[in-house]
């Protein structure tokens, strides 16, 4: 009883903050066109992808002598030779409105106010389009990567040229910008609509556990490559939740499976009603010490709203809600209490409370969504089917 009332009580914080979570997937089509022709495609793009657009301009726009690329000392050419060359970007980072959230400034023209004005992190997802010169992208394009924060965000070159291939611009990039999580660039020279569909949807299930990083709970980055061929199974948790329990039943999966190729990572978490306030050590020592906890901690992220990890972000996209286990006691209580903060919380893909359980094959594909009333014990058939 006295578990379903600090939960309950819990459940009560976490709607009031519950409206300030904000779990949609914004994409933003940015672009440097010196001629035209990649901004007809950027255009295309943006309408296909439902995004926002932007402009990369430069302060001083370049002269049809500027694109001379047959004079050595134009300006394209010299900046091209100097690989520290970054021509300087006009204005802040705008947005130019879809035309379903803002219909009147769509095509009309109109110049963005400070009111349109919005930052890089409210993107999760940013193609980067430009022309192909010298057999690369155009030095203003290192200018824009330098500008803002690109770090887990999942970034996809697309470009035009008259016969160049795209592959060593996308080579280039990722070599110098480490920290996105790059996907594959594409050339979209006279591309139809539904050309770019095809595309942009290959793009959104193309991705895998392994194009991601996180923390570990001594601060050292870890590759998630690192756990190719084996079982994951990934859980947001607590240490003061009503399903804080389950950390021994995790331990006993681990234990049973392991050996068989299974890894538990657990995230501690602490978005939902406080439960986990103390500090990574801290974190660790509970778990060792409570629950004989082994397998591997991260440090402790968000997992919903603007700041939620990357890693989180992607597997909300690629597993929504499970529903409730309608013979736990507190399966009511959580729906609930859940849809006071938003009547319609069942068909989004948010995390609802600690311990949700993600399943990963060995592919690094997500196979299994498992919400907080789901016991660890009742994961092990589908644990064995991966294994």
């Amino acid at each position: 009883m006295k578990k379903i009332s600090l939960l309950l009580a819990a459940l009560m914080m976490f709607v009031l903050n519950a409206s300030s979570q904000k779990q949609e997937k914004k994409t933003l089509v940015a672009y440097f066109s010196a001629t035209g022709t990649t901004k007809a495609v950027a255009e295309q793009l943006k309408a296909a992808a439902g995004a926002d657009l932007y402009e990369i301009k430069p302060v001083e726009p370049y002269t049809d002598a500027d694109l001379d690329w047959r004079n050595k000392q134009s300006r394209s050419s010299l900046e091209m030779k100097d690989k520290t060359s970054r021509p300087a970007i006009a204005g802040k980072l705008k947005k130019r409105w879809s035309s379903e959230s803002h219909p009147s400034s769509l095509d009309d023209g109109r110049v963005a106010t400070e009111e349109d004005e919005v930052n890089m992190k409210d993107y999760d997802v940013v193609y980067v389009g430009f022309p192909i010169w010298w057999n690369t992208c155009p030095t203003i394009i290192n200018t824009f990567m330098e500008t803002y924060d690109f770090k887990g965000k999942t970034v996809i070159p697309f470009a035009t040229s008259g016969g160049s291939s795209i592959k060593q611009s996308c080579e280039d990039l990722k070599k110098a910008y480490p920290g996105a999580n790059w996907k594959e660039g594409k050339l979209l020279n006279r591309v139809s609509k539904k050309e770019l569909e095809t595309w942009i949807k290959s793009i959104n299930t193309m991705s895998t556990i392994y194009d991601y990083t996180a923390l570990s709970n001594k601060g050292k980055e870890v590759n998630f490559s690192d756990y190719k061929g084996k079982v994951l199974l990934i859980v947001n948790t607590a240490s003061k939740c009503g399903f804080t329990p389950q950390y021994d039943g995790l331990e006993a999966l681990y234990q049973k499976y392991k050996d068989q190729g299974l890894v538990i990572i657990g995230f501690p978490c602490d978005q939902f009603g406080h439960q986990e306030p103390g500090t990574n050590e801290q974190i660790e020592e509970f778990c060792r010490l409570n629950h004989g906890v082994t397998f591997p901690l991260m440090s402790k992220i968000e997992v919903n709203g603007e700041n939620a990890h990357p890693i989180y972000k992607w597997l909300e996209s690629q597993a929504g809600f499970a529903g409730f286990a309608p013979e736990h006691p507190l399966s009511k209580l959580l729906d609930e209490m859940l849809s006071k903060a938003d009547s319609a919380y069942a068909s989004k893909p948010d995390i609802k409370w600690n311990f949700t359980k993600f399943l990963i094959n060995r592919k690094g594909e997500v196979v299994g969504r498992f919400e907080p009333t789901a016991d660890p014990k009742a994961l092990e058939k589908p644990i064995e089917e991966q294994l």
